[in-house]
């Protein structure tokens, strides 16, 4: 233990654990039949999960696809229809 300029308190310590990030992923999408698409990914306990997607790059916000889900190991998958329009997908992990 150290301290700069005195002041601490010798009776009360804290123990925070260190944050761990989630691995590295990769999403895979699915055809599921006729305008049917399904996006999984892998999860990890004591993580949540939401996929968001964009129309174009350049705009400013993602957009939510689903509510998040709770990571429990296990690879999720995700079914929704298909847009005439392109987009862009991401799984951002809390």
């Amino acid at each position: 233990m150290t301290t700069e300029n005195g002041n601490y308190n010798a009776n009360f310590y804290i123990l925070i654990p260190v944050y761990t990030p989630p691995t590295g992923m990769a999403l895979t999408v699915s055809n599921g039949g006729v305008g049917d698409m399904g996006i999984s990914f892998p999860t990890q306990p004591g993580y949540t999960y939401e996929v968001e997607y964009k129309t174009n790059l350049t705009d400013a916000a993602w957009v939510p696809l689903s509510n998040a889900v709770s990571g429990d190991g296990t690879i999720r998958l995700l079914n929704y229809l298909a847009g005439a329009d392109n987009r862009f997908y991401r799984v951002q992990i809390q």
